[in-house]
């Protein structure tokens, strides 16, 4: 492992050398991005696996103007500090390798407290890409912003942020019953864009009560799970905590049948069981 990492930092300071003064001052911005292209799929919160400059890039957002430039160098500058420390702990010292397996073996808690501080580390990750995914997004406006936030957010919190079956149904019926559809009809697609502007407030209130509580919850119950395998090297019997992601992952589902309900009763079931996704109902 120590050969290993000496041969990597070997080559990359042989790259570094013969480059161009020119070239030598981008070095130090391409090393954080190869850093970060490396390091964040170790993450395991929810967010902590997310760039935001891949993102930007994705949606075409100009990183180069101010002041969004400044603020997306301080993203890198932060998020390679978090990441680095969270490796540090993770990665451990090869040097040291023997005895720290020595140590878990002799003295679980030693352990465990090192696992206590990788989750901490996690948050810090976490955060800073938190953080700066509202900073970023405030500076853009509407509504580029306004992409920027939701997009950052589907990627970091996919169970609470991804697209539906139920907002599929209605984006189907409307695209059928609008101006331009096969069935087009002015009522019946009003209708349709009132059910759905109704359902789609209730989900958003809903989906930021389950992004706060993912926030809290997430990294209580990786606490409980180390708490969990100490309790289990004692011999002693292990707890069960509850998620509180579910109750609200119930009241989601049932937010979502009640309006799928309602748009089967305006379009009656012949016309509804035509709809992409409205079988499963």
């Amino acid at each position: 492992m120590v050969r290993r990492q000496g041969l990597n930092d070997q080559l990359i300071e042989y790259v570094r050398v013969i480059l161009v003064p020119e070239q030598q001052d981008l070095w130090t911005n391409f090393a954080r991005k190869l850093y970060r292209e490396k390091k964040l799929d170790d993450g395991r919160l929810s967010g902590e696996r997310i760039d935001l400059y891949v993102i930007a890039r994705d949606l075409s957002v100009d990183t180069d103007q101010e002041p969004v430039k400044t603020t997306m160098f301080n993203y890198a500058i932060e998020l390679n500090q978090a990441l680095r420390a969270r490796q540090l702990l993770l990665e451990g010292d090869s040097k040291d390798l023997l005895n720290t397996l020595r140590n878990r073996q002799s003295d679980p808690a030693i352990d465990m407290g090192t696992r206590k501080k990788i989750e901490a580390a996690r948050l810090v990750v976490r955060n800073t890409n938190d953080r700066y995914r509202e900073e970023i997004a405030l500076l853009l406006g509407a509504p580029a912003g306004d992409s920027f936030r939701m997009e950052s957010l589907r990627r970091s919190y996919p169970k609470i942020y991804r697209t539906g079956n139920a907002e599929r149904v209605f984006r189907d019926a409307m695209e059928l019953y609008g101006p331009e559809g096969q069935r087009a009809d002015e009522e019946t697609f009003d209708a349709i864009m009132g059910l759905y502007d109704e359902f789609q407030a209730k989900l958003q209130s809903l989906n930021t009560r389950m992004y706060n509580t993912t926030r809290t919850s997430e990294p209580e119950l990786e606490l409980a799970r180390i708490e969990n395998a100490m309790r289990r090297a004692n011999g002693q019997e292990t707890l069960r905590p509850e998620d509180p992601m579910r109750p609200l992952q119930q009241e989601r589902r049932e937010l979502e049948r009640t309006y799928i309900d309602r748009l089967r009763a305006l379009l009656g079931d012949d016309d509804f069981k035509e709809l992409n996704g409205a079988r499963r109902y």
